[in-house]
């Protein structure tokens, strides 16, 4: 009797414990949904007030009210919203991008293409102007592109990008022409449709293009699709994704970018 009543003993404490655990995880899960609700509310009103000031021409106030946004829980829209609200406020951006692109063993030639380019960029409220020039060594010959780049606003869900090019390169284009339209879709999902137009010497392409982005915290992620032109009733298809990583700004990032095609 006395060894039944000491194991029915310890079932019974182990059973309270449970219990005991099972609410303490669940205040805890309540606190912390609670801080979440309330750090996206107060960075939902800090995001809408930054906006505010930018309009009004107050650049100052609405730093130090991103600033402000540190330590806060984020949704995946209002770091979208982020975004856009610092590349509004850096005027002016240099950068520096360096890229090498290797084949694999059944392609004639091993040696890898290697391009360093030089890119400006000025930005004047929410539209976005950028300059470029990227050398390019590939093969046995090298050239240097010029490019010029625009972002148009026309709404807060919608925006443009076109591009001109010229080359007197022998692998670039004489001339080249592009643009998209991109629609934010909401929920960090932004989608993407255009078209790519490329003059040569002697002949001439035009690429209808596609893609969409998410973005997950510091995270933006982007799928993209190219189709076209039609060479022999064959048509040629490119793929690609590519990850960034925010770090403080949306000037300050890291990539990895992965194509076929």
């Amino acid at each position: 009797m006395t060894s039944s009543f000491i194991r029915c003993k310890i079932s019974y404490v182990c059973s309270m414990r449970n219990v005991l655990l099972f609410l303490a995880l669940t205040i805890i899960c309540s606190t912390f949904s609670l801080a979440q609700e309330a750090s996206s509310a107060s960075a939902a009103a800090i995001l809408a007030e930054a906006n505010s000031s930018i309009s009004n021409g107050d650049r100052e106030k609405a730093k130090e009210l991103l600033e402000s946004l540190r330590g806060l829980t984020l949704t995946d829209y209002q770091q979208y919203e982020l975004q856009l609200l610092l590349r509004q406020l850096s005027k002016h951006q240099v950068a520096l991008v360096y890229e090498i692109i290797n084949f694999q063993e059944a392609y004639p030639i091993q040696k890898s293409w290697n391009s360093l380019a030089l890119e400006y960029q000025h930005n004047i409220g929410k539209q976005t102007f950028l300059g470029r020039a990227t050398y390019s060594d590939r093969f046995f010959a090298d050239a240097v592109l010029y490019e010029i780049d625009a972002y148009p606003v026309f709404s807060e869900k919608m925006y443009a990008y076109v591009s001109l090019a010229a080359s007197e390169g022998e692998f670039f284009q004489k001339f080249g022409a592009s643009a998209s339209v991109f629609y934010n879709l909401g929920k960090g999902f932004e989608s993407e449709i255009g078209f790519r137009y490329f003059e040569f010497e002697t002949d001439s392409f035009f690429t209808f293009s596609g893609g969409l982005t998410k973005y997950v915290g510091n995270y933006y992620i982007n799928a993209r699709v190219s189709l076209g032109p039609d060479r022999q009733g064959k048509l040629a298809q490119n793929y690609q994704l590519t990850t960034r990583y925010y770090f403080t700004n949306a000037a300050n990032y890291a990539f990895v970018r992965l194509g076929s095609g």
